[in-house]
């Protein structure tokens, strides 16, 4: 084959006109100007395959190849197009300083969202640093693997733009990245546009391609003809695979910190064992070292075979002349694995596969989805979370100023109600046919896509970008457990029809579990529906239900119903039990949803007093403090009620809805319980927000006393406003009578009262003490020891070691040892008072002399015996405790002494002192134990 040069053909055919010649002087300038350029792309890219001058003379040389003799058909503005863009189409690798400034984007903060979303990405956890401000240099050795992963991000991030920055360098090549290609009137400011086109199309869908110009006036008499170049180097670009395409001086300068995906396409290069590429043929085959590089040369393969047809399909819509011919045919290229390495699947390494029925099943027995509503709520929420997301686009400018408590809130919640409508068969028939309709975003191809894939939404970029634009609390739940395909639970065979707002198009799904086609999708009408979705099942209802749950004094339907059934009558059953329980859990899930369901069985929304608190996205509603102990929260997740939320509050009763999570992150996957991790989090949000409602709201004289207490017992410190009212708080006593903390104090310090003890407390020579009331112990007793310790008085616990037994809290002016000698004792032989912590030393109260051996430090999981909710100071008892029931170890005290002296609190005390104290206070302990009771 006789290979014709670009260039020469080019400096030939610029000699027929002087306006061509202008093309050929602008190209001469750029082809040493952009090779220069080129070489800062290894700056950002060293782990990259070359994409500098030897990688745009390549395209250029297969272009050559391809086209052949044919080449002399060019135009002179085709060619000029041609290695123009040859040399352009990467500048977009070139990133300055300018550039970099678009770290700060959101377009970057999606960016980084993505990778985090994405646990075995190599930079997920780098990602994870950068967004929460932990991507921080290091010294030393760890700088070079910080510096590594910090390029292998900022890459990867210039290198999905880098289409678009190339098309802006063409047009403004000075201001983008101080390129000085010549920019003048000699030739049109529109061919550079056209080129800027052909370079951005290089990284571009086929469809933007064929968007481009087929033919456009060129200099001279000519034309030049965009598609078809974009074309052109769009084939020469992916062609470019044979094993020269990385700088071994490169590679060493990356040593063993090349990345994976840098490493399988390295490994594709060097398995090239035979490429051809002429006016005739294409062929290819590749033998890859290893699973990562088979998966790559296969997929690489399948783009160029994709490409390839896309361009044939259409080719006399993208072709200017028949004399320029077609593509050189495409032999299937043949993709290969070295031995020991094995392939199940043609193109894919080894992987394990879900399969639809198994997860179902699995899904069913762990108890996942416990009846029929869990699933009947899987497809509210959608529903909901459609409508929100809708909502938010038609109403942003002013939901920005709202909040979920606002009245003018539920006035635009209430303009997009969800309808359901379930419609009873006669009672010989085993279905109810379910319909839930909203008006929502509706379902368009795009997103169809990540619907039908479990666990996927969060690919969705555009979702995505929506929601992360909206207020925290505002954002929709978040699509969980095994979405749309949880429909399956309940029906073999359910449709949806829906009408996208955002491409108007509807479409309606049929989708069936035993079929093989199991989803049909078709176009309708888009004038046949309003915008959002409609959800359509048949629910297998039981004649009789395996399990029931109801109240024989209830006179509710379902108590009505269930009354009505009479086994002797023909046809006689109980259908009725699980409609009725489905109507249930519909008004159930309505009554704290922002979207409200229009239903007749479902009342009226109901408003009721709530407060929001920004700080911990979270809704107080019914918010009262009174005097009660261990109180359990009513606890909701974005208007849906969940259990397992433990933590109890003393004197706050209130329900609590939580907007500041996600669904993944915060419940278990069936929305039933809320998870271990996130429960521990929301203890401190439900605080953060009580004290928040407490700073901004005006209580009545009957909740202060118990506001100022909770303040005292949560945050350890009351707000000015109340400081007045926490001694009006009244403590309670088995007897009825009661007394405020501060009549409680003053007999404390006047002595009139020794003792105070909590219920159970059986004692014959402590007259004088009070028992506290029951169920009113915690609060009180956390109040009246930090009154007591406030007015310079100090306390001593008596009594059993059970728990069930009581104690007695004694009052003295002196600093007395916390506990009485025989507590003291079931102590140190770990039989009472010591938390859940590990290991073998034991941080207890310090008192009189014994302060001095106070300490500073914080211990992670330390084993403490602490009474109360006031703070203490804390020292390390002398000896080690091993085994329950037998007495602690006493050893040396010397080294523990210099321990404690350099944790000190005190800088006072001395180590020699800390010492005298140590074997002191060992001492005293031994002799403890060896006293009988």
């Amino acid at each position: 084959m006789h290979i014709i040069s670009l260039e020469d053909h080019f400096k030939e055919i610029c000699n027929k006109h002087p306006h061509l010649k202008l093309l050929e002087s602008q190209w001469r300038f750029d082809e040493e100007l952009i090779a220069k350029a080129l070489q800062n792309v290894s700056s950002l890219f060293p782990h990259y395959s070359r994409h500098d001058a030897s990688h745009s003379r390549q395209i250029i040389v297969n272009i050559e190849r391809m086209l052949g003799e044919k080449i002399k058909f060019l135009s002179a503005t085709d060619t000029w197009l041609i290695l123009e863009a040859a040399y352009n189409h990467d500048i977009g690798m070139v990133v300055t300083q300018k550039q970099l400034s678009d770290i700060n984007s959101e377009e970057f903060k999606s960016y980084l969202k993505e990778i985090i979303d994405q646990p075995d990405n190599p930079l997920h956890s780098f990602a994870k640093d950068w967004e929460n401000n932990k991507a921080i240099l290091p010294t030393g050795s760890e700088s070079h693997s910080f510096l590594n992963r910090y390029i292998q991000l900022i890459a990867e991030w210039y290198r999905k733009k880098h289409p678009e920055n190339s098309a802006k360098i063409v047009v403004n090549p000075v201001d983008e990245i101080g390129l000085n290609s010549p920019r003048n009137e000699l030739l049109p400011k529109r061919l550079f546009g056209a080129l800027s086109k052909v370079c951005q199309a290089h990284g571009q869908g086929f469809s933007e391609v064929m968007k481009l110009p087929f033919s456009e006036a060129g200099m001279a008499s000519e034309d030049c003809h965009p598609r078809y170049v974009a074309c052109l180097l769009r084939m020469a670009d992916l062609l470019d695979l044979d094993d020269n395409r990385f700088c071994p001086v490169m590679l060493h300068m990356c040593g063993e910190r090349l990345p994976e995906t840098s490493k399988a396409h390295l490994d594709k290069h060097h398995s090239i064992k035979h490429f051809r590429l002429d006016s005739e043929r294409i062929e290819a085959e590749s033998e890859c070292p290893s699973p990562e590089a088979y998966e790559v040369a296969f997929e690489w393969f399948k783009w160029l075979e994709t490409e390839y047809h896309q361009q044939t399909q259409n080719w006399d819509k993208i072709v200017p002349s028949k004399k320029l011919g077609n593509l050189p045919t495409l032999t299937t290229p043949s993709v290969k694995i070295k031995e020991p390495f094995l392939i199940l699947e043609q193109g894919k390494k080894p992987n394990f596969r879900v399969d639809q029925k198994a997860i179902l099943d699995l899904v069913r027995s762990t108890g996942l989805y416990t009846s029929k509503f869990e699933s009947i709520r899987e497809a509210l929420q959608n529903a909901v979370d459609a409508t929100l997301i809708a909502i938010w686009q038609m109403h942003k400018s002013e939901i920005l100023y709202l909040d979920p408590t606002h009245p003018r809130m539920r006035e635009i919640f209430d303009q997009y109600p969800i309808t359901v409508e379930i419609e009873e068969t006669p009672n010989n028939e085993k279905f109810i046919l379910l319909r839930i309709t909203d008006q929502g975003t509706g379902i368009d191809f795009e997103t169809l896509k990540y619907m039908l894939e479990v666990g996927a939404s969060y690919k969705n970029r555009s979702k995505r970008s929506i929601v992360e634009e909206m207020p925290v609390w505002y954002r929709p739940s978040g699509n969980f457990g095994i979405g749309l395909q949880s429909s399956y639970l309940i029906s073999n065979k359910f449709t949806i029809k829906s009408k996208s707002r955002l491409t108007h198009e509807a479409l309606k799904l049929s989708f069936s579990q035993k079929s093989e086609k199991s989803i049909v999708i078709k176009k309708i009408s888009s004038q046949s529906m309003g915008y959002g979705t409609t959800l359509e099942m048949k629910i297998k209802i039981k004649k009789f239900p395996q399990s029931m749950q109801f109240g024989f004094s209830d006179d509710s339907l379902l108590a009505q119903r269930l009354n009505e059934y009479d086994f002797t009558k023909p046809g006689a059953s109980l259908r009725c039990y699980e409609i009725i329980k489905i109507y249930e859990s519909i008004a159930k899930f309505n009554q704290e949803s922002p979207i409200k369901i229009n239903h007749s069985s479902i009342k009226p929304h109901v408003s009721k007093k709530s407060y929001f608190c920004k700080k911990s996205n979270i809704v107080l509603t019914n918010l009262n403090f009174n005097n009660t102990e261990h109180s359990i929260l009513e606890t909701f997740f974005r208007g849906q009620e969940f259990q397992g939320f433990s933590y109890y509050f003393h004197c706050m009763r209130a329900s609590i809805d939580f907007y500041g999570h996600s669904a993944k992150d915060f419940l278990t996957y069936n929305r039933e319980k809320i998870l271990p991790h996130a429960a521990r989090k929301a203890h401190g949000e439900i605080i953060t927000a009580a004290l928040s409602y407490i700073d901004n709201n005006e209580l009545s004289e009957e909740q202060k006393p118990y506001a100022a207490a909770f303040c005292q017992i949560y945050a350890n410190a009351v707000p000015p406003k109340l400081e007045r009212y926490l001694p009006r708080y009244e403590v309670q006593f088995t007897d009825g009578s009661t007394k405020t903390l501060e009549k409680l104090t003053a007999e404390i310090k006047s002595g009139d009262c020794k003792f105070i003890s909590t219920p159970g407390h059986e004692t014959t020579i402590e007259t004088s003490s009070s028992i506290l009331a029951k169920n009113k112990v915690a609060p009180a007793l956390d109040l009246i020891i930090h009154f007591v310790l406030e007015s310079g008085f100090h306390y001593q616990i008596s009594g059993h070691s059970s728990p069930f037994k009581g104690e007695s809290y004694k009052w003295s002016a002196q600093s007395i040892e916390p506990l009485s000698e025989d507590l003291f004792k079931d102590l140190l032989l770990q039989k009472y008072g010591i938390n859940h912590g590990v290991g073998n030393r034991v941080l207890f109260p310090c008192w009189g002399q014994y302060k001095k051996l106070a300490i500073k430090a914080k211990i992670s999981w330390a084993k403490v015996f602490s009474p109360t909710r006031n703070k203490n100071e804390f020292m390390v008892l002398p000896c080690h405790f091993l085994n329950i029931g037998q007495p602690p170890v006493f050893h040396d005290n010397e080294e523990l002494a210099r321990w404690t002296y350099k944790n000190r609190k005190y800088d006072e005390s001395s180590e020699a002192e800390i010492l005298t104290l140590y074997n002191d206070l060992s001492l005293r302990l031994k002799n403890l134990i060896g006293a009988g009771r």
